[in-house]
């Protein structure tokens, strides 16, 4: 019987140390996710011309739209990723950021479809060409962060804990 013991024990410690890293790995990625959407959001703030004229350079929307963009978007990128950063509003912030990298991942796909040589204005004031692969790459990457977190919050199942019992 000792040896059973033992290894329940173990067992559950086992899984309160994995419930604890877990829950470090969300935060880490909470915070990575959020502070890079803050800083991206930072340096487009600081000159919002020039970020709406790197949307103006994909050809995908005209007039009003990239001076729109270019004004409303890091705005939205800045209080989103605070959002994950402080953990309030925490799945409309995972969202909109995580819809906003699935439609930049679109737009770098037709923009490098089509031969174009720009900068995408991902960091603000970057006159660099864009690497389309590496950039495409870089976002699926962070799309599968936005992903891994929504299914950390929404599925207490990932990390082995069970629901609350209604009633």
């Amino acid at each position: 019987m000792p040896p059973r013991t033992r290894s329940f024990v173990a067992t559950k410690m086992d899984s309160e140390h994995a419930e604890k890293i877990g829950l470090w790995l969300e935060r880490i990625m909470r915070i990575f996710l959020g502070g890079m959407f803050v800083f991206s959001g930072y340096l487009k703030v600081r000159n919002p011309e020039l970020f709406a004229k790197s949307v103006l350079d994909f050809n995908i929307v005209g007039d009003p739209w990239p001076a729109i963009i270019g004004v409303t978007l890091p705005w939205l990128e800045i209080f989103c990723g605070i959002g994950l950063i402080i953990h309030r509003c925490y799945l409309g912030s995972l969202a909109i950021l995580g819809t906003s990298i699935f439609v930049f991942n679109l737009a770098l796909g037709s923009a490098w479809m089509r031969g174009l040589e720009i900068s995408c204005g991902c960091f603000g004031d970057s006159e660099e060409v864009t690497n389309y692969a590496l950039a495409i790459g870089r976002n699926i990457v962070l799309l599968g962060i936005a992903l891994a977190l929504v299914m950390m919050d929404r599925g207490a199942w990932f990390w082995g804990r069970e629901e609350p019992a209604d009633g």
